[in-house]
Parts: C-alpha cells; sequence; structure tokens
C-alpha cells in the first residue's frame, strides 16, 4: 500500500509536530488513552488496506474529505476520528484526530480544518 502523509496546517507549515500528532498529544494529555490508541488502530488499518480499509467514510458537506470512524459505537474507543483525505496517486493524507462525545456532532472546527488543508493542497498553496 501507499505510504500515510501527514499534513501541517497552511497557517502553520512550520509547527513542531503534523496536525494529527498535535491532535494525538492533546488527548493523550486529557486522559483518553484509549482513543489515542484507537486511532493509532484506525492509521493502521488504511496504511495496510488503503481505500478498502473498513474504517474509511466519506463525509458529507466536504467533497474529498473522509473520515476513519470505528466500528465500535461507544466510549473513548467508539469516538475517537482521523480525518482525512486522498491524493491522486492513492496516498492517503492525516489531518487531524478527535474524541467525538456519544450522540456529538463532529467538531466543526477540525473538519473546516482538514477542509482548508484539502484546498491548500488542490490549490498548490501546500506542498506536501
Amino acid at each position: 500500500m501507499p505510504p500515510l502523509v501527514y499534513a501541517r496546517l497552511p497557517t502553520r507549515p512550520r509547527a513542531r509536530h503534523v496536525r494529527l500528532i498535535e491532535c494525538l498529544l492533546d488527548m493523550n494529555r486529557a486522559g483518553h488513552r484509549d482513543a489515542v490508541w484507537q486511532c493509532i488502530k484506525l492509521c493502521q488499518d488504511v496504511r495496510q488496506h488503503g481505500h478498502q480499509s473498513r474504517y474509511v467514510v466519506s463525509l458529507k458537506g466536504f467533497p474529498g474529505l473522509c473520515e476513519l470512524k470505528p466500528t465500535t459505537r461507544t466510549g473513548e474507543r467508539g469516538g475517537a476520528r482521523v480525518y482525512l483525505f486522498w491524493l491522486s496517486d492513492g496516498r492517503p493524507v492525516l489531518v487531524n484526530a478527535e474524541l467525538k462525545a456519544n450522540g456529538a456532532d463532529p467538531d466543526e472546527a477540525l473538519l473546516e480544518e482538514a477542509y482548508d488543508v484539502l484546498i491548500a493542497v488542490k490549490t498548490g498553496r501546500l506542498k506536501l
């Protein structure tokens, strides 16, 4: 499978960490270790299976943006999400992650952030 690609935000190209790692570190500091572990497992699966990963779900309202969503429905593992999009060569670009509470909507700011990265890559403002 093609290697995973990680993105920095177009507004912070010199950030110490890629955005996904920042999100995972924040979750870990908040004590959500199960969610962090689930995000890592989701990323491993997309690396192994690419588009055929059973966890890839297209997001409505954000063309081209997908999420890695576990099959578990409750708790930290069920609320873990990783947002990504695909390059034309088939490589997945992992942007950011979150822990959603049961029944809560996704974090709009994170979705918009991921979509901004997608647009920046597509328009050539951000090189990966």
